[in-house]
């Protein structure tokens, strides 16, 4: 069986499309000046949950600019 992509389109209020998401299989599509880049979130997931673990010091900045 395989798996379809089930892109969700992430508009402003503007109604500009920011990005677009495959929750299924954890990817992000971003297109700028005709450039498409998809990105895989799994690495960034584990190594969030990596640095949630009791024990573990957060020092990664949480301000995305």
């Amino acid at each position: 069986m395989t798996q379809h992509a089930t892109w969700l389109d992430v508009r402003d209020a503007a109604g500009k499309l920011l990005f677009r998401f495959d929750p299924c299989r954890d990817l992000v599509q971003i297109a700028e000046r005709r450039r498409v880049v998809v990105i895989d979130l799994t690495p960034y997931r584990a190594q969030q949950h990596e640095q949630a673990l009791p024990g573990k010091r957060n020092t990664q900045n949480s301000i995305l600019t």
